[in-house]
């Protein structure tokens, strides 16, 4: 098994878990590389946002608004997602980027 990847993310060391939502769609979480406790969760997801099979198996939904603001210049930063945002979504009064997942 190789060793853990590693970010700095604000003041912790993290490592990225990558899991499915319910509905097939991409989770990824930030967790403290020291404690293994949640750090943020780094994608949101919507139920009611038709994407294709494809897209569910390779692009995720990053939640950069409220507690999260940073965290899509920060996947950016680190390489963990395309550069170039596939679309973006209104959703109340936030914008949601549709990005592939590097990683």
């Amino acid at each position: 098994m190789g060793e853990i990847k590693t970010y700095k993310f604000k003041e912790w060391t993290c490592y990225i878990t990558k899991t499915k939502y319910p509905n097939g769609n991409i989770r990824l979480n930030l967790m403290d590389f020291d404690d293994k406790l949640p750090v943020c969760t780094l994608t949101t997801n919507f139920t009611d946002i038709e994407i294709s099979q494809e897209e569910k198996e390779t692009c995720i939904f990053v939640k950069d608004y409220a507690e999260n603001e940073g965290v899509l210049q920060f996947l950016l930063d680190n390489n963990i997602v395309d550069p170039n945002i596939i679309r973006t979504y209104t959703v109340g009064y936030v914008m949601v980027p549709f990005v592939k997942v590097l990683i």
